[in-house]
């Protein structure tokens, strides 16, 4: 019988207590070539009752072409009982795909000179074959959680076979249960992604088009009109103004000519004042006229009563006004 490597069965029995290359196991691995066609396969296993993993011996797992041709090893054989087998297909050293099945080991018939009692063994076997069920169900489930279970490696945790962890970059996969082993203990765990090397900085990419220019936002609804603020306290008294120079003097103006009066008679007695009379035109300002010469000096002569004023002399005209400076 050949079992396709994505559909293996729950639980496979492998032989019989103590046989020796009696039993050949083939997979069907098409569905894994198509992906990895340069992969690496091998198969590990645990025997029933013990938590040690044993790698299968390279030279009883052949290839040709779809087919994996398993021939289980003496040493597998000689516990009787359920176990794991785990199959697993490396590429670049890098854990591609892996299925894994419950494995069981009937009993033999060692006792020399004893015939088998057929009836109490089929009894026996169906018995042991119905418990089977549960135990390879429960088998599986672990199997499944084991094979789901990643996280960052802790030291103080207990790994399972099937448990994944991240280290240092790179993941790996546990072969060998162990607490507080680095995964880079090949004895323990298998390398199933090493972190990469630094790649080397890309190039500068093409400037990108410029892009639409959207359209204008709609406008929004005025806002509240605000409180009046407080006024303001008086500002400081600005400094006063420097004062201007002062303006040039204007031109003098010219001097009008000095008029003429007729000084009137000396009178011994004083006339009645007549009334005033009407003021005349007034005249036109005559040349200045010459000045005479000093006369002699007379005697102080009697003092002689108050005269009749004279009438008011012509008022001289006025000078013309000098520009202004």
């Amino acid at each position: 019988m050949i079992h396709n490597i994505g559909f293996l069965p729950v639980q496979m029995s492998i032989g019989k207590l103590g046989e020796r290359n009696a039993m050949e196991i083939v997979f069907n691995i098409s569905a894994w070539l198509e992906k990895y066609p340069n992969g690496a396969y091998y198969l590990s296993y645990t025997r029933h009752g013990e938590t040690s993993t044993f790698m299968e011996i390279p030279s009883r797992l052949v290839r040709t072409g779809e087919l994996l041709t398993w021939r289980p090893s003496g040493a597998l054989l000689d516990v009787v009982g359920k176990g794991t087998v785990v199959i697993g297909c490396v590429e670049n050293d890098v854990l591609k795909k892996s299925a894994q099945f419950v494995s069981y080991v009937e009993k033999g018939h060692l006792t020399a000179g004893t015939p088998p009692n057929e009836i109490e063994d089929w009894m026996a076997d169906v018995a042991e074959f119905v418990n089977s069920l549960y135990t390879a169900e429960e088998g599986r489930v672990a199997a499944e959680e084991a094979r789901a279970f990643w996280e960052t490696y802790n030291p103080n945790t207990l790994y399972g076979i099937g448990n994944k962890v991240y280290f240092e970059g790179s993941s790996y996969i546990n072969i060998e249960p162990s607490m507080g082993t680095d995964p880079t203990d090949e004895n323990h765990w298998m390398l199933i992604a090493k972190m990469g090397d630094i790649g080397l900085t890309g190039s500068r990419g093409i400037q990108g088009l410029t892009g639409y220019v959207g359209s204008a936002g709609y406008i929004g609804d005025d806002g509240i009109q605000g409180e009046i603020g407080y006024t303001g306290s008086q500002g400081v008294q600005g400094i006063t103004g420097f004062i201007g120079s002062k303006g040039e003097q204007g031109e003098l103006g010219l001097t009008g000519s000095r008029g003429i009066g007729y000084t009137g008679s000396a009178s011994i007695v004083a006339g009645p004042t007549g009334s005033q009379g009407q003021q005349g035109i007034i005249g036109y300002t005559g040349s200045k006229g010459e000045r005479g010469e000093t006369g002699y000096i007379g005697s102080q002569g009697i003092q002689g009563g108050i005269g009749h004023s004279g009438s008011r002399g012509f008022e001289g005209s006025r000078g013309i006004i000098g520009p202004i400076g």
